[in-house]
């Protein structure tokens, strides 16, 4: 019986503790809440009356108005703030659009010269046919010939060629001695030779104007496409200008948005921390805020102390948003460093003449 008693004692102080520690948990959370709203109360209070009332003492009465101005001066940098970010978006819609446009005109290419477009249609081209024998170039009598002509002007005096040239030859031997023959021979031996060594020399002297033509020929096509290759290449350029320009622009916009994003960011944590001046934390974690009831000299050292606090902890938030902003900056000068060197690289490529092909890929 004894020791039940004294377990269900141990029980009920165990259960009464808890119940305690339930309760100050409960009083804390509401005195947060209770500190928050009277500081928010304070603040419109003293924007709307300009002076600040009769709980605050020493060193409060002086701040109030620097705190109603503060106040006003981050909202007022808020809505700017807000402002310029829906000016930087409207003008990034509309730089992105023109952006989308000049693409969709890029994927279709203008046709080229041998593609028939819809508005000229190729006329197609006329075939003539020619019976046989009775073509543009051929005679109307089929039977006439040269020999047939020549029959019928010379008549019984007509001969053939080869019996004429029987003739000729046979008259020639008839007259003729030893020593004419081999002369005649001999020089007929050194013509079939004079012949053969103009026929090589001719043929070969033909093979290097053939491999000349062959060379000119190959170097006025590398050259034409060398050209070709240019101009199109300039026109490409010429097209796609307008468009770095607008992505530039855009480039820069996006990083104006970026720093105007981290400066709105910053403020709204200001404003929101700069509320906790007028307040004291407590040493353990999670930290708590609290406004005195009373005002006693220590209360104003630890609000004087937490209102240093305040001060650091807004002096390190706005030296890392300018850290924030600079690195933006820094990387959006590098990009637009390239694009300067990249840009007036092109335009000496395209703006040196092209000579003969002379241009370099």
């Amino acid at each position: 019986n004894t020791s039940s008693r004294l377990c269900s004692q141990y029980a009920a102080i165990h259960i009464a503790r808890a119940h305690c520690r339930c309760i100050a948990q409960l009083r804390i959370n509401l005195a947060a809440t209770d500190t928050e709203d009277r500081i928010r109360t304070r603040c419109v209070e003293e924007t709307k009356q300009g002076w600040a009332p009769s709980l605050l003492f020493g060193s409060q009465k002086r701040n109030a108005r620097i705190v109603r101005m503060d106040v006003d001066d981050q909202q007022n940098d808020a809505e700017a703030l807000r402002r310029k970010l829906q000016k930087l978006d409207d003008e990034r819609n509309r730089v992105e659009a023109r952006i989308s446009q000049q693409r969709r005109a890029e994927r279709q290419p203008p046709p080229r010269r041998s593609q028939p477009t819809r508005e000229h249609k190729p006329q197609r081209r006329r075939e003539v046919y020619y019976r046989p024998g009775r073509g543009p170039n051929d005679s109307n009598d089929e039977r006439a010939t040269e020999q047939g002509v020549l029959r019928d002007a010379l008549g019984d005096r007509y001969r053939p060629q080869e019996a004429d040239a029987v003739a000729r030859k046979r008259q020639l031997s008839a007259h003729a001695s030893d020593a004419d023959t081999r002369r005649s021979k001999r020089l007929f031996g050194g013509l079939v030779g004079h012949l053969a060594s103009a026929r090589k020399n001719f043929e070969k002297d033909e093979t290097k104007l053939r491999q000349r033509e062959e060379k000119s020929s190959e170097l006025k096509l590398k050259r034409e496409e060398t050209l070709k290759r240019e101009s199109r290449a300039a026109a490409r350029h010429r097209m796609c200008e307008a468009k770095y320009k607008d992505q530039a622009r855009r480039d820069e916009i996006l990083t104006d948005m970026r720093r105007t994003e981290a400066s709105l960011l910053h403020a709204s944590w200001k404003a929101s921390h700069d509320v906790l001046r007028h307040t004291i934390r407590t040493v353990t974690e999670p930290s708590l805020c609290w406004v005195p009831a009373q005002k006693t000299p220590m209360t104003d050292l630890l609000l004087a102390k937490s209102a240093e606090r305040v001060d650091a902890e807004l002096a390190l938030g706005a030296a890392r948003c300018e850290d924030e902003r600079r690195a933006l900056q820094a990387a959006y000068d590098q990009r637009k460093k390239r694009r300067e060197e990249a840009q007036r690289r092109n335009d000496e490529r395209f703006a040196r003449p092209v000579v003969d092909g002379a241009g370099g890929e």
